[in-house]
């Protein structure tokens, strides 16, 4: 389940093709806008916002200068691994199309190894928007238009960065019933620069300590679980739970996540993608 979120790949030269589904159409939930920025996406496709959004209204903050520095050769993209953190990361490029084009643009990615695909250990995504509009005929944030959704979100606040603003939120996300574990909970940032030219997307895994720590109840062995689990074999009975923990993470303080959410924003607000 956890991987549904992402984007299908293909090994391209040194670069990864990235497969999305732009023409999938998934209708959001209601939506509360409560003063939230709104993420902008180009081709008519909009961010769904799930059950249990817990939105902030909170002001974009403001960059974190301190941290070791990234940057992308030949390119102005840059960011900083917040003072906390300990992470060895490289910025590279990758390729990203579609399924129904041979055609390809290239993105820059910082993550912890090329090798790292599905960014199983996290990494930062900076895509330039014209070139998707022009060779793609658009853009959408994951994982709209993969065939997926967000099943559930929790902690979403408001973040700028040193070159543009968005959102960023903790999701569960895929196709179907799945149960909100430390298997499957993702931080993630959607933003745009301020000059339109560039989208970033930031996907995290993260961990909560009273939540179960396998997809599966039956593979639970994390004895601090905030709540009884549902019976492994009445799915029906998820969903209550999966709204408990969406309560349950939105009750916890930045600390008490691994890593924080104050390292990661941090890292979030020192994206720079130039002048």
């Amino acid at each position: 389940m956890r991987r549904l979120w992402t984007w299908g790949l293909l090994l391209v030269g040194l670069g990864v093709l990235w497969a999305c589904r732009v023409s999938v159409d998934l209708t959001p939930p209601a939506q509360d806008s409560g003063g939230v920025i709104p993420t902008p996406v180009l081709a008519g496709g909009v961010t769904p916002a799930p059950v249990g959004g817990g939105a902030s209204s909170l002001p974009p903050a403001s960059p974190t200068p301190a941290g070791i520095p990234v940057s992308c050769p030949g390119q102005p993209f840059r960011l900083r691994i917040p003072q906390g953190m300990t992470l060895s990361l490289q910025c590279f490029q990758t390729t990203f199309g579609t399924v129904d084009s041979p055609q390809t643009i290239t993105i820059w990615r910082v993550a912890t190894s090329p090798a790292d695909a599905f960014c199983d250990q996290g990494c930062v995504d900076i895509i330039p928007l014209a070139d998707a509009q022009q060779v793609l005929g658009g853009f959408v944030f994951p994982p709209e238009g993969q065939n997926g959704a967000v099943l559930y979100e929790a902690q979403r606040q408001n973040l700028g960065f040193v070159s543009g603003q968005g959102v960023r939120t903790l999701e569960v996300q895929g196709q179907g019933v799945a149960l909100v574990s430390n298997a499957n909970l993702r931080y993630v940032f959607r933003g745009t620069s301020t000059d339109g030219k560039y989208a970033v997307y930031v996907t995290w895994p993260i961990a909560a300590p009273g939540l179960p720590d396998a997809e599966m109840p039956d593979l639970n062995t994390n004895p601090q679980v905030f709540a009884p689990l549902p019976p492994a074999n009445d799915p029906a009975q998820w969903d209550a739970f999966n709204q408990q923990a969406v309560q349950y993470l939105n009750s916890l303080t930045p600390q008490q996540f691994t890593p924080s959410l104050t390292l990661l924003d941090a890292l979030v607000q020192s994206v720079d993608t130039g002048p």
